[in-house]
């Protein structure tokens, strides 16, 4: 009953504050557990991603998504600048709900806030990637009616790719 009980409150959201520190830093390392598995210092790795957000040291910044007094899903987020018109563009970096929370609208939920961030901040658009093997996700941003790009290449330099190419000098 009390299961029940929580998911037929009102989904409520806020930018992670100092106050919501422990709640930010277990919505990051579930994340981190659901993709990835148990990971050595994947603990300390959330919990420093979180102060990072909240202190501001971080360019990104966190939304919660809380039910009945539980964080149960986050979206982090950049604002960037230019967009193509000049003004700035929201991007989405990640977007996780709770298991126990899933197809309960929190997604959708947390999308709408981050629009309604985005319109706050007069960003021109709201902005996202999703992981192509992922058709649940793709599923999901397919019924909210989100424009699927086909004109963008993902790039990436990453481990010791990533290493390799900032000590190497060159021509571009």
């Amino acid at each position: 009953m009390e299961h029940t009980k929580r998911h037929a409150e009102p989904l409520t959201t806020r930018t992670a504050q100092a106050v919501d520190r422990d709640a930010a830093a277990d919505l990051l390392l579930a994340c981190n557990m659901h993709y990835f598995g148990a990971q050595d210092g994947a603990e300390a790795a959330a919990r420093l991603a979180a102060d990072g957000m909240i202190d501001g040291r971080l360019d990104s910044r966190m939304l919660i998504g809380w039910r009945g007094g539980d964080a149960v899903a986050f979206a982090t987020y950049a604002i960037l600048q230019p967009g193509p018109t000049g003004q700035p563009v929201l991007f989405m970096k990640d977007l996780f709900v709770l298991d126990a929370d899933r197809s309960r609208g929190t997604g959708e939920a947390m999308l709408r806030a981050l629009a309604a961030i985005a319109v706050a901040e007069r960003c021109c658009r709201l902005d996202w990637t999703a992981e192509a093997h992922n058709t649940k996700a793709l599923a999901f941003y397919d019924r909210l009616h989100a424009d699927r790009l086909h004109e963008k290449v993902y790039y990436r330099f990453s481990g010791e790719g990533l290493a390799r190419f900032a000590g190497a000098t060159g021509r571009d």
